[in-house]
């Protein structure tokens, strides 16, 4: 009995280092630290040699947390890790109506000068999906590059 319960143990101890040991291999060899959470492409832009994405991320498990996101690099993004040390503007959406008294809803998405900038309604008629609204880009001044 006391062999089998070992057995058991040591067979159950493998399977962990294995999913392990393959669970590492997806991780980029530069260590980034990359962002977790639900991450939706909303725009890209080509500004002053630099590419500018804005992102859609939602994380939390119970209690989800909604943020608009704008990566900057020389290069696009890794769609697999997006390394958050390129993300240069952040705006927490707060929405709906589990934010009363101050229930609002987003329709608009200004980006200007690498700042985020979100406009909200309190007429939910007027309210739009997140993923549905249009960002709209400024010119970036030359001292931004």
């Amino acid at each position: 009995m006391i062999k089998s319960i070992f057995f058991t143990i040591g067979i159950i101890s493998t399977v962990f280092i294995i999913i392990y040991l393959l669970s590492g291999s997806d991780k980029p060899e530069n260590k980034a630290s990359c962002m977790d959470g639900t991450i939706i492409f909303l725009s890209t832009r080509y500004i002053n040699n630099n590419y500018y994405e804005l992102i859609h991320r939602t994380t939390g498990f119970s209690d989800k947390v909604s943020f608009i996101q704008l990566y900057k690099d020389r290069r696009p993004s890794n769609k697999k890790c997006i390394n958050t040390e390129k993300i240069i503007s952040e705006h927490y959406l707060s929405h709906g109506p589990e934010h009363e008294p101050s229930i609002k809803w987003p329709v608009e998405i200004n980006i200007t000068n690498e700042e985020i900038k979100v406009k909200y309604t309190r007429d939910e008629t007027k309210a739009l999906n997140i993923l549905n609204i249009c960002p709209i880009w400024s010119e970036f001044n030359e001292s931004n590059k």
